[in-house]
């Protein structure tokens, strides 16, 4: 059997519960659905990122039987040997003696250990994303063996011999590729339901950035700083969850759209004896509207 990605997602996690996994398993099955498109297998680019999705299936749970076990795990979930040859090669000369012998193989081999460290480096970025990593930047770190120990520079570099293609030109290719993740905006407020939901999408392999409205600020209204809706307070929260994360995060300052379209509007019904609802307005005019812009 051949799954298609969302069967190989589901058995990812049933042998990997720790987020840092899941999350590698998503960067490398894209890495891996872009170079098939790059390289002129796009017809194939579904079946690579399988690959990508499921090459460290064992990792989690036998560490010490990596590349080994996940072929008997496969087999038992009834997976085509050629999934299994190729998820199995990238552990070659390391844990294993299977060659990668496919340009699909040959790719993850020598991508595997790469997308680790230029994660690393882009997360210690303010930006914290590859969007605006330049080569220069990953090399520096890549040349500190200290620096993101865990991903092996031997590896990296029989992988980029065995494409024929030059540390550098392997580096940039990759972090081109990475770029490529689907990004999100979350709108956080700081409470539960947006900090999970950026958390689940963070999970999910997305490229998450954080982004919170200021409106007013309490002392506008006469009010001490303290945790209303959209204080200054409520910023913190989401600023806090952000980082904790690791995910990008901003604050769009519209106090003066909010002003215009939903306190001068509520202020003028009011005085009308009408009772307006503002925070219908705030949603209409600022978060379906402002915030899209």
């Amino acid at each position: 059997m051949i799954p298609n990605k969302e069967q190989a997602l589901e058995l990812l996690k049933k042998y990997n519960s720790d987020p840092f996994h899941i999350k590698h398993g998503l960067i490398v099955s894209g890495v891996m659905e872009y170079f098939a498109k790059e390289l002129g297998y796009a017809d194939e680019a579904d079946f690579w990122g399988v690959v990508g999705l499921l090459h460290d299936l064992d990792f989690e749970q036998y560490p010490d039987q990596h590349c080994i076990k996940s072929q008997e795990l496969m087999r038992e979930e009834g997976l085509d040997e050629s999934i299994i040859h190729a998820t199995a090669s990238h552990g070659y000369a390391i844990t294993v003696d299977i060659k990668p012998e496919h340009l699909m193989e040959k790719v993850l081999y020598a991508t595997d250990e790469l997308t680790g460290l230029i994660g690393a480096v882009a997360i210690m970025r303010p930006s914290k994303s590859v969007d605006d990593l330049e080569l220069k930047s990953v090399k520096k770190k890549y040349k500190s063996a200290n620096f993101a120990a865990g991903c092996s520079r031997e590896v990296i570099e029989r992988g980029a011999d065995m494409l024929g293609w030059s540390l550098d030109e392997l580096i940039s290719r990759t972090c081109g590729n990475m770029g490529g993740m689907m990004k999100v905006l979350i709108a956080m407020s700081g409470g539960v339901d947006s900090s999970v939901a950026a958390k689940l999408l963070c999970y999910e392999g997305y490229e998450c950035i954080g982004c919170t409205m200021k409106l007013y600020d309490n002392c506008d209204a006469g009010l001490p700083r303290g945790r209303t809706c959209c204080s200054l307070d409520d910023v913190e929260d989401a600023r806090s969850v952000a980082f904790s994360i690791g995910m990008r995060y901003y604050v769009f300052n519209f106090k003066d759209d909010f002003h215009e379209k939903v306190i001068k509007k509520f202020a003028s019904g009011y005085l009308r004896g009408q009772t307006p609802n503002p925070c219908i307005d705030c949603n209409r005019y600022m978060k379906f509207d402002k915030l899209f812009e």
